[in-house]
């Protein structure tokens, strides 16, 4: 339930501290139970900011390439805490197919041929 007073406790600031340059919004959203601009304002009111460039570690490098294919957009956001965008990137730097890259020529022709006339079963 979103709050609708404008009173952060101390536990809630120190978590912001600790959390608004990591999590994406809905997770923030989610754990201060506040829309994305009341945290967003807080966190401007206590000098926080977000976008800063963290290094990847050769531990999430290896969790990347372990599982980049499988792993929804959604969740590698939440479990990495960076944007798709940031994650995608990454992942060409370190040499990892994208998800488009995965598909040849001919399969990515079939389906712009055949997929609206035959649908996803078909297909």
């Amino acid at each position: 339930m979103p709050k609708t007073e404008d009173v952060w406790t101390e536990q809630e600031m120190q978590d912001l501290r600790n959390t608004y340059d990591r999590l994406v919004w809905e997770d923030l959203e989610n754990k201060f139970g506040r829309p994305k601009d009341a945290i967003r304002a807080k966190a401007n009111r206590m000098g926080l900011t977000r976008g800063r460039v963290r290094s990847w570690s050769e531990e999430e490098d290896a969790q990347l390439t372990g599982e980049f294919l499988e792993i929804s957009p959604r969740e590698a956001e939440r479990k990495y805490g960076r944007s798709w965008v940031a994650i995608s990137q990454h992942a060409r730097k370190i040499g990892l197919a994208s998800r488009s890259e995965i598909w040849t020529e001919q399969e990515i022709e079939f389906l712009e041929k055949n997929y609206a006339a035959m649908g996803f079963d078909e297909v």
